[in-house]
């Protein structure tokens, strides 16, 4: 904010409002940081489970690490296949589940729960646009009235 203070008087006001915003935006960026996803996974039920597996799977690769034989080189792949499909055991009974939830809710025309489990699932939609070069191909367009003005 300490820039925002040495302008010069001749400035815009388009000016000074895109310098406020920038630095606005890149503290909130060095502050809060990216928004994360707030979508359901289906590892969120199975953390525990998952985390013993692979502390297991990890323990077999130390020791085959230590000792390069066949018979850990054996146990190591074996343990590959099976937490493989155990996760795949995992994921499949996490999605045939939320499928049966979303499937009664459709079934007693619960559409606000129905749609509510939906965006649980795969997260709201993000309406963007996206950004477009302008026709010099020297600037990069990012407003929208800017980007229907280029392909008008």
């Amino acid at each position: 904010l300490e820039d925002l203070h040495a302008t010069d008087d001749n400035a815009t006001v388009e000016t000074r409002w895109c310098q406020l915003r920038n630095v606005i935006q890149s503290t909130a960026f060095e502050v809060l940081g990216c928004a994360r996803c707030q979508h359901q996974d289906w590892f969120d039920d199975n953390d525990a489970d998952i985390s013993n597996l692979l502390a297991e799977k990890n323990e077999l690769h130390k020791a085959y690490v230590d000792l390069r034989t066949d018979a850990t080189k054996a146990t190591i792949f074996r343990c590959h296949r099976l937490v493989r499909q155990r996760l795949r055991e995992m994921q499949d009974a996490w999605m045939i589940r939320k499928a049966e939830e979303i499937q009664g809710y459709a079934d007693r025309n619960e559409m606000k729960n129905f749609f509510k489990a939906i965006k649980a699932i795969y997260g709201p939609c993000i309406k963007g646009t996206a950004p477009l070069i302008s026709s010099d191909g020297t600037t990069l367009l990012t407003e929208k009235s800017q980007i229907l003005k280029r392909w008008a």
